[in-house]
């Protein structure tokens, strides 16, 4: 009898609690939801339990207690102990009064498309799903959005220009689209729609249809995507006509440039001045920046390349962003002469949170995708600024 006490006592003394494993969102038939998470800070570790129980909405960081997790998760409405236990691959939820709810695992579905919308230049979108009202938020200005479809679904793009601006119209995937402001579609399929804002522009001339036709800057001007440089010797802009774009040179003399510097930007009639200075400029060069666009084999020849030879070659690094369905592809957006480009490294898993370029340079190319026109309008010239690029 002595001996059965004594082999139960060192049974329960290697009894050991096992340690918490369940990660993710967790959902009921009634919507509630909670999200389990291990704290990524260091100074506050345990595991992150928040959610929503009907119109509660709670969170807090809370610790294991034998096999569950138990703690106060209140927030605005103060005090709100919960327990958390593992059932099966979902979890129980008990509240400090009894009240259990049941959760299981959600599994995102995968979606079937993903859409991007786009601002090109100085302007708005507002977006609705099926008959959902369509308006702009003046307080929270959206010039960009992604959306995730696992079915299909009718959604209404609206795009509004800032002011001094104009709406010119929609691409999808870099060709033209529509050109209302406005338009619904059944979306079925991953595209990207691009608003495309210009630079609105008094100039009282009609557009040439032809660029052979141009021959000075006031001949482009209804053209233009409002972007230049201008330095004491020459002036450049970017023109796009029939999808094509072109970068267009006129010389500019010392009179002029004098003139178009002194220009007060604050002036109403700023633009008015501005435009009438710039019109009777002698075009010099028209360059179609669209057929130069690097083909699919060039491109490929830079797999293999470190960011070092890239930067080498004249190749800037613009910033980057993070992609991809789960946001976990590290997209680097890189420019090399008037092109913009996509590229994706090898390595980026052993750069440090704090990264700057120097720290890229050993990074190997495995993917590059042109993205569009970037800074067409460099010059090599030195040059200073106009009022309205300060």
């Amino acid at each position: 009898m002595i001996l059965l006490v004594i082999l139960l006592l060192t049974a329960f003394a290697h009894a050991e609690t096992n340690p918490w494993s369940l990660e993710g969102t967790f959902v009921d038939a009634d919507k509630n939801y909670l999200g389990i998470f291990a704290s990524d800070d260091p100074a506050e570790p345990g595991w992150y339990v928040g959610g929503e129980l009907g119109e509660n909405m709670f969170g807090a960081v809370i610790q294991q207690e034998g096999d569950t997790l138990h703690g106060d998760v209140g927030q605005e409405n103060g005090t709100f102990i919960v327990t958390v236990a593992a059932e099966g691959d979902g979890v129980r939820l008990t509240l400090e009064d009894g009240t259990t709810h049941h959760l299981s695992k959600y599994e995102a579905p995968e979606p079937i498309a993903i859409v991007t919308l786009e601002a090109d230049g100085m302007g708005q979108i507002a977006l609705a799903e099926g008959d959902e009202p369509l308006a702009f938020d003046d307080e929270s200005l959206i010039r960009g959005a992604v959306l995730e479809l696992v079915e299909p679904a009718d959604y209404t793009f609206a795009a509004r220009a800032d002011e001094g601006y104009r709406f010119v119209k929609w691409t999808k995937n870099g060709e033209t689209f529509s050109t209302d402001a406005q338009i619904t579609l059944a979306l079925t399929e991953s595209a990207a729609y691009v608003a495309v804002f210009r630079v609105y522009n008094p100039y009282a001339g009609e557009p040439v249809s032809d660029i052979g036709s141009a021959h000075t800057i006031g001949d482009v001007l209804a053209l233009s995507n409002g972007n230049y440089t201008a330095s004491e010797s020459l002036y450049v802009t970017v023109a796009e006509l029939d999808d094509v774009v072109y970068r267009v040179e006129a010389a500019m003399d010392a009179e002029t440039s004098k003139a178009l510097f002194a220009l007060d930007f604050e002036d109403p009639d700023y633009q008015r001045k501005f435009t009438d200075l710039v019109s009777p400029l002698p075009i010099t060069r028209i360059e179609n920046l669209t057929a130069q666009i690097p083909s699919r084999e060039a491109l490929d020849a830079l797999i293999g390349k470190t960011c070092e030879e890239l930067l080498n070659d004249g190749w800037t690094c613009e910033g980057w962003t993070l992609e991809g369905p789960e946001l976990n592809e590290l997209v680097f957006h890189l420019n090399h002469g008037p092109f913009a480009y996509d590229v994706i490294f090898d390595g980026v898993e052993d750069l440090p949170d704090d990264f700057d370029e120097a720290d890229l340079k050993p990074l190997t190319v495995t993917s590059v995708t042109y993205s569009g026109i970037g800074d067409a309008t460099a010059i090599k010239t030195p040059r200073r600024s106009p009022a309205n690029m300060k």
